[in-house]
């Protein structure tokens, strides 16, 4: 199988460590690809700059599509942008990884925290969380201050700040599982588990695993009503490939 990951970031850094994360987990059988858009935000820091990110991830999908490469994707920001709008332009299997990485937390714990880039980002966890009907598993979100583009090349420090608040939700909110809540926090779960001693959740892996799965499965995106195909959408102006 053949599987696209999209990082919205138009960082090829973050993307380059996404691609290492997924190739660990992906099964032997599994190509990955993983790319990000031309043009777009560096880096995904409030609303403004996901509602960017979400023309471009659709622009991507389109043009996979076209060449009809791929089996599934997985869009690579916790914040699931352009999710439900991808799963209208196909029928193959299309996650996100802050969907994936929730549900995967909910098969082996009651509860779960999930670690942020920043307090900006809480509303848009929480709507995640609530997505996924699961806002009464979710013990906190604790958000130490981290600059997404700025996650790859301090790391130390980042996994640092991640590690003490990742021990303030186990031990002051009573969490059993740790979610990293960003694609920049790729490649530390491992490593963090083996410190704070629960299940940490990789959401880069969660996706991977989460789209093999629906792919070895056969499953695909209903288009009966939810997800069904836009038919000739009147767009007015609109560059690119979103001129279908």
């Amino acid at each position: 199988m053949k599987i696209k990951i999209i990082n919205p970031d138009v960082n090829e850094e973050i993307t380059a460590m996404m691609k290492e994360s997924a190739k660990a987990v992906a099964s032997k059988e599994t190509v990955i690809t993983c790319t990000n858009p031309a043009a777009g935000p560096k880096s995904i820091d409030n609303a403004f700059t996901k509602e960017i990110a979400c023309y471009h991830i659709l622009e991507e999908i389109i043009k996979s599509e076209k060449e009809g490469s791929y089996d599934g994707y997985v869009i690579g920001c916790f914040a699931d942008p352009a999710v439900h709008a991808a799963r209208e332009l196909t029928d193959k299997p299309v996650v996100g990884i802050g969907e994936s990485s929730i549900m995967l937390a909910r098969f082996v714990s009651e509860n779960f925290s999930i670690i942020t880039v920043g307090p900006w980002s809480r509303w848009v966890y929480k709507e995640v969380v609530s997505k996924c009907n699961a806002a009464n598993r979710l013990a906190s979100l604790r958000s130490p201050v981290i600059a997404s583009a700025d996650s790859f090349t301090n790391r130390d420090y980042v996994k640092e700040l991640i590690i003490r608040e990742s021990r303030n939700a186990i031990e002051e909110d009573f969490a059993e599982v740790i979610i990293l809540g960003c694609g920049v926090m790729t490649g530390l779960a491992k490593e963090m588990e083996e410190i704070v001693k629960v299940p940490v959740i990789d959401p880069v892996a969660a996706g991977v695993k989460v789209v093999e799965s629906l792919i070895g499965l056969g499953l695909h995106n209903s288009k009966i009503y939810s997800y069904k195909t836009p038919q000739n959408p009147e767009l007015i102006n609109v560059p690119g490939l979103l001129n279908l």
